[in-house]
Order: structure tokens, then sequence, then C-alpha cells
């Protein structure tokens, strides 16, 4: 099967149906990565016959961008589950390809891409050690949000846990959470695992997605925007009604990860997690989510551009404060937020600066990369601010 990326034994065998129909039966081949960090996972619909390869390819081939629910029953693994299934929703196509010999018809694939959270798995077995409420979450290594944990190898190779230090925070009644903890699972590779309860039952996958998901997002984005680096999660694991539950978030962990400086040192980040959790309400955490992410997506811009999105996070946040955003009033508007600004330049020559860059005029490189860390330790203590985290004196933006 030479259109398959990978070793044919690397993929796993099924019968799903599309779109909710158990009549339009097909043969699948699916692929899960090692690690959903570097690499994304996909579908093989696979035809075996002429016929089956017309009537999928009128089906299949997208146009205008069509995407696809794919439905796989577990009664079709080897170890079959009852009542089990993948469900791929929004599977977006990538391409299809056909190998006949002569006129003999040999095989033909249409490939399909994950959205960015794709696979929902169910089963009416629940496992034991996992209770209602309680969501477990695996994230991309972070040296910020990471349990210390000291170990000892065992003679037969296995890793003996003898004490670990978790980063914990209980009882934010302000988003209906419990208690949020994180863990590490020692073996061959380090698993990085976030534990969220919540007081109330969320029974379906609907409330994961209305409830949870949401502040997933935000814990991840804060702890990206703390270590200046991309962090998120790419599995949650949940009970609920006796069903056992695996939500999968590919496409969103994939990134280039630079190495930066955190914006706070390790023993900072504990405290200031906390605080920026407990100043949080579930109507302000996507406000502050697109903060946090905005800054992270300009680690990878050059200075200029960084600047054009610094001033358009400034005026974001002056808007959300009822503030005039107009350049001649952006000084009295951050004085009025509070930040500390005395160790800056003039707000007056970083808007200047801006509106130089916006018009294409030639630029001094010596004032771009001088205004530039201002104009950056202005918007991360802007952000910090916005997180309710005001001790500047214990990170890096407070001076330069």
């Amino acid at each position: 099967m030479n259109f398959l990326e990978k070793p044919i034994e690397e993929y796993k065998h099924f019968n799903g149906y599309l779109d909710g129909n158990p009549k339009f039966t097909i043969r699948c081949l699916v692929w899960f990565p090692k690690s959903f960090e570097q690499e994304e996972p996909h579908v093989f619909i696979l035809a075996r016959e002429l016929a089956e390869y017309k009537r999928l390819e009128h089906y299949l081939v997208p146009q205008n961008d069509k995407s696809i629910n794919l439905t796989i029953p577990r009664t079709t693994l080897e170890d079959p589950i009852p009542y089990g299934f993948y469900l791929f929703k929004k599977l977006q196509f990538s391409h299809s390809r056909v190998k006949i010999y002569a006129e003999n018809w040999e095989e033909g694939f249409f490939k399909y891409r994950w959205p960015s959270h794709a696979i929902s798995k169910q089963k009416t077995d629940p496992e034991q050690y996992l209770e209602e409420q309680a969501f477990t979450l695996f994230y991309t290594p972070s040296k910020l949000l990471n349990s210390h944990i000291s170990t000892m190898a065992h003679y037969n190779g296995e890793l003996k846990r003898l004490y670990s230090h978790d980063i914990e925070v209980k009882t934010l009644s302000n988003l209906g959470i419990e208690s949020i903890r994180t863990d590490k699972y020692t073996n061959s590779d380090e698993t990085f695992v976030l534990e969220l309860t919540t007081k109330k039952k969320v029974n379906t996958v609907l409330g994961f997605n209305r409830q949870i998901k949401p502040i997933a997002r935000f814990i991840f984005s804060v702890v990206s925007f703390l270590e200046r680096k991309k962090i998120n999660w790419h599995q949650a694991n949940f009970i609920s009604n006796e069903n056992y539950y695996e939500i999968f978030n590919t496409r969103q962990v994939l990134y280039s990860a630079k190495n930066d400086f955190p914006l706070v040192e390790p023993y900072v980040f504990p405290e200031a997690f906390e605080v920026i959790l407990r100043n949080a309400t579930v109507d302000d955490i996507q406000y502050k989510s697109e903060l946090c992410l905005a800054y992270i997506s300009g680690l990878e811009y050059s200075v200029n551009t960084n600047i054009i999105l610094w001033n358009s996070l400034l005026e974001k946040v002056l808007k959300h404060q009822n503030l005039i955003k107009k350049d001649a009033e952006k000084a009295k508007g951050i004085q009025k937020l509070g930040i500390p600004i005395s160790d800056l330049k003039p707000i007056k020559e970083l808007i200047n600066l801006r509106n130089e860059i916006a018009h294409g005029d030639d630029m001094d490189n010596s004032k771009l990369f001088k205004l530039s860390q201002d104009w950056e330790l202005l918007i991360e203590r802007i952000i910090l601010s916005e997180l309710g985290f005001r001790q500047f004196y214990k990170t890096q933006a407070h001076t330069k």
C-alpha cells in the first residue's frame, strides 16, 4: 500500500459509517501518533473495488471544503467493547489517490485530517480509579505547571515514586471548581497531568465542551503567557453516567515552541497561578484567554509586527475597561489602569513608533530595539494586571 504515509502495521483497522448512517458502511485505517506535539493523526478511508471507489468519490471528494462525520462502532475491534464507539466530527478532506494496474482494480484511498477536537470515545465499563466530576487532562511539557517527583528505579526496570510536590489550588467557587492539581506519570516517557474536579456533575460531552473546555483553555493560556511558550492539553478523560469518555485535542497542540525565559520563576508560579485563578470569573475567562494567546502568538513574529500586535492588545484592554482608546488618550487610560510606567519611555513615543511602522516609514534600528523593549514591558504589565496579579516586582516585567 504505497499511498499510506505510515507502515501498515501502525494503523488500526475498522468498519465505520458516515454522517450517522449505519447503512453507509466503509473501511477505515486510523493512525494515532505517539506524540500529539509533533505529528497529526489521520484517517484513510479505503475502497477495494472500483464500484466502491466511484460511490465514495462522489460522496467524499469535497466541494467547497466539505467535511464529514465518521462513526466507528468499537464492536469492530478484535477485542470488542459493547455499545462503545469512536466519533470523528468534521474530519477535513486532505486528498484522494487511486492505484490501478492495467485494467485490474487495486486500491483507492481518501485521506482526512483531524479538526481541533476530533475524537470522543465512549464505553460502558468505566475505569474504577476515575471518579465522577473528576477530569484528567494530559498536556504538553511545562517548566512551570509541573509536579516535582523523586523516583527510584526498581531492579525490574520499573520506576517507583518516592515523593512528589504538586501544584494544587482548592475551592475555586468563582469557576465552579473544587480543586485543580498537577501530577506526573513516570514511566519510559514522562506524562504531565492536570486533575480538575468540579463542584457539580457534568453529564455529557456537550457539558464538557461548554463548562470544562473554556476553563482548560484559560488555564493553559495563562500558563503559556507566564512561561512564554505555548502549552496545551491533548487528551481529557472523564466518567459520566457510567460512561467513560476520552476527548482528544490534536491540531491545536502542533506548534514550534521556543525555549524563552519565563515571565515568572518556578518558585513564584504557584502563587501567581492561584491569584490569577481566584481573580477569574466564568464571564471573563474568554477575554483573558484571548489576551494571553494573542501575546503568545507574537513570539514567532518580527519586532515590527509585535509592536502592531501590542498596540492592538492595548486598545482591546482600554475598550474592555470602558476607557478611550484614541492615541491622544492612551497615556491617560494606562494611568487609570494603575500601570507603573515611570521607568519606560513616554507613551507618546511608543505610539509614534507604532504609527511609523504602520505607515511604512524608515526606521532607526537602535530606536526600534530600545522602544520595543518598553512596549513589551508595558504589555506584559497590562496583561498581568488584567489577570489580577499586580506584584510586578516578582516577575520579569518589573524592569528592563
